[in-house]
């Protein structure tokens, strides 16, 4: 990894509770974990099952839509949408570089030092705003007006110690997230390449009784960074849940290790492989596995 740095110089948004990205959603049915190889693109799914808020849109290694005029239809972007980024590690937004409709759509990002070529990129949104350093640390909420509201947390993440991989600024000051079933009393967890236990609210969702119906492995899979906190945050929580690891099939990281998840009570893994199946997508729903 290049260790020449730049900053995202985007303008911070003026108020973030002024945003309302679930202004027509009744109801999350869960989220949509797409097969880009190495990296994450995921989307949430409304009351009918259709893509409507949009978190990472990456894919390096071993992505089959990286080019191409079929992005836009098989990732799915609609002009009014979100798109919020976990961090600026390239396998985590670098697919938007030929998607059209992602690049129009809105972006709100975390404002890193990361890559030229992610500053670069950052300067071809049509309208992208970085997280405002007031909230950071500081559990956010988007919900939905149900009487049983579902709805999505996030917290940017502040800089923590460096781990083992000296260049991996981005995952110490990304954007962690989960994505709750107000009906169900489930939670999914995104947390990008952050270490689940770096999110202040995971605990707060495991301590209350919510189910845990499925993840997005941090850092897709990965051994570095793992600690004895994520150990413990994971082991034993009531649920049975879906773990999905982002990662290419061959890939020169090591990952999987499926092994840190173990723990995890009940849990069903799966490493993506779906396009030998003819999927490029895996559902994790709300409800019963």
């Amino acid at each position: 990894m290049s260790t020449v740095k730049a900053k995202i110089l985007l303008p911070a948004i003026s108020d973030v509770s002024g945003l309302d990205p679930l202004h027509s959603v009744t109801r999350i049915a869960g989220v949509r974990v797409y097969d880009v190889g190495q990296g994450d693109a995921i989307a949430l799914l409304d009351q009918n099952g259709e893509p409507f808020f949009h978190l990472d849109y990456g894919g390096r290694q071993g992505n089959m839509l990286k080019t191409g005029p079929a992005i836009d239809l098989r990732l799915p972007v609609h002009r009014d949408r979100l798109v919020m980024l976990t961090h600026w590690d390239e396998d985590h937004w670098c697919t938007a570089r030929n998607g059209q409709r992602a690049r129009a759509a809105m972006w709100l990002v975390p404002r890193q030092s990361t890559s030229p070529r992610a500053v670069a990129f950052s300067l071809t949104l049509s309208d992208a705003k970085c997280i405002p350093e007031s909230v950071v640390g500081i559990a956010q909420r988007f919900e939905t007006q149900s009487a049983d509201s579902d709805s999505i947390w996030w917290e940017k993440l502040g800089a923590h110690e460096p781990g083992i991989g000296h260049n991996e600024d981005c995952n110490r000051t990304g954007v962690a997230f989960a994505v709750v079933s107000g009906r169900h009393k489930q939670v999914i967890l995104l947390s990008g390449d952050a270490a689940f236990d770096r999110a202040s609210f995971y605990q707060h969702f495991r301590s209350n009784g919510y189910e845990l119906r499925g993840m997005v492995a941090y850092h897709h899979g990965s051994s570095h960074d793992w600690r004895l906190a994520t150990s413990k945050l994971l082991e034993g929580w009531k649920g049975n849940p879906t773990v999905l690891f982002s990662c290419a099939e061959s890939n020169p990281f090591g990952h999987p290790n499926k092994q840190q998840y173990q723990g995890v009570a009940g849990a069903m893994q799966t490493t993506f492989g779906l396009r030998a199946v003819g999927l490029h997508f895996c559902d994790i729903l709300f409800g019963r596995p």
